[in-house]
């Protein structure tokens, strides 16, 4: 029989660090303990749906199941995935469900609808990141992001209609990459117009960290004005 240890290393490389029965396996990045956690909690204790964008191997999904009713993960790696499903199946965790998906034409909308998006490390790997907010905004009341930002004094590009910069990706072969050759990063500000745009509100930033080593990056909670108004519509119509 297999040990364990076995087992992980038969489906490695890893990136993500898991701890089982006191015992760490797989890479280096300890999702578990992720700094980012503590403010997602607060602002949401208990959701019943939570839509996680770039799941990776499930670091950040396992303790997203913990609090949440029901979390759907979506990553554009079929490896990911699998080692993702093996650690779910290792935690006894049954309100997981996995979805190996291109995020930048998979149909969100199929999925449902959520309480909350976690769009941690995501959003900077796509080349037009609007068309995915877009699409999200319709489908959660909340959105919880941190994504990389262009300086404001460096943007020299212009992609639909917003200022940012070209960011050169490694493409399929890079695990650590999207899945175009180039993505697109906003400023701050345009990020926010972004979002606002695209169909949120009460855009709040909580953190920007200008010395991250690989570049600016934001950490913010939104609301849906476009899911709000239709919960409205909803209750609307049910009166009477």
């Amino acid at each position: 029989m297999k040990t364990l240890a076995n087992q992980f290393a038969e489906r490695g490389p890893w990136i993500t660090s898991f701890v089982v029965n006191g015992q760490v396996y797989g890479g280096g990045y300890d999702a578990e303990n992720d700094g980012r956690f503590p403010e997602f909690r607060k602002r949401y204790p208990h959701p019943r749906r939570v839509l996680e964008l770039g799941c990776l191997e499930g670091g950040h999904t396992i303790p997203l199941a913990r609090q949440a009713g029901e979390v759907v993960a979506i990553d554009s790696r079929a490896d990911n995935i699998q080692k993702a499903e093996f650690v779910r199946d290792l935690y006894d965790l049954n309100n997981i469900t996995f979805i190996t998906a291109d995020l930048e034409s998979y149909p969100l909308e199929s999925l449902g609808i959520f309480d909350v998006v976690f769009n941690v490390g995501l959003l900077y790997h796509l080349p037009e990141p609007w068309k995915l907010l877009e699409q999200i905004a319709p489908l959660a009341k909340h959105m919880f992001l941190w994504t990389h930002v262009a300086p404001a004094k460096w943007w020299y590009s212009n992609r639909g209609g917003y200022k940012g910069m070209i960011y050169a990706e490694g493409g399929v072969p890079d695990p650590l990459s999207g899945m175009s050759q180039t993505s697109f990063w906003p400023t701050e500000k345009e990020l926010v117009r972004m979002l606002e745009h695209s169909g949120f509100m009460n855009v709040d930033v909580i953190d920007v960290d200008h010395q991250h080593k690989h570049g600016p990056a934001i950490l913010l909670a939104c609301d849906s004005r476009v899911a709000a108004h239709a919960e409205l519509q909803n209750v609307a119509g049910g009166v009477g």
